[in-house]
């Protein structure tokens, strides 16, 4: 994908799927990758593996993908803690969630004291949690097997 300055706002894995299949809402991503859009690679690669799971293995489906951005703007894959990282510089935050009957609901929110108040609960919690509880969720598990 290109550079993108991210002021067409950030994709989610359902918005990205609408656009590539064109379903409904695909005209609501549109504008945003005019303007320039992120997308985290979490969301990418829940992208791809749903296009596998419906029949599109990754060697078709990336240069499908790349082909239908490319006739709209950029797009610009980013490491989850990047993005992070912005949110945490940002005054205020918007979310899209796919309701039913491809419906989506937008809600919109100021981060105004965010910072301070992750702060305090991080804080809060570290100090319930004992040494050992803190010394293994600072060291988890090389494999993790379910």
């Amino acid at each position: 994908m290109t550079e993108s300055s991210g002021s067409g706002g950030v994709l989610d894995a359902s918005a990205l799927l609408a656009l590539v299949y064109d379903e409904s809402g695909a005209d609501r991503v549109e504008p945003a990758l005019r303007r320039g859009a992120l997308i985290t690679a979490v969301n990418w690669a829940e992208a791809l593996s749903r296009m596998a799971e419906l029949g599109d293995p990754v060697d078709v489906s990336v240069p499908r993908v790349r082909t239908r951005i490319a006739r709209i703007g950029p797009l610009l894959i980013v490491p989850f803690d990047d993005m992070d990282k912005i949110v945490r510089k940002s005054s205020r935050v918007g979310l899209v969630v796919p309701m039913q009957n491809d419906q989506f609901k937008v809600a919109r929110f100021s981060l105004a004291g965010s910072s301070k108040a992750i702060e305090r609960m991080l804080a809060a919690a570290s100090e319930r949690l004992t040494d050992d509880q803190l010394k293994n969720a600072s060291n988890p598990p090389a494999e993790e097997h379910l």
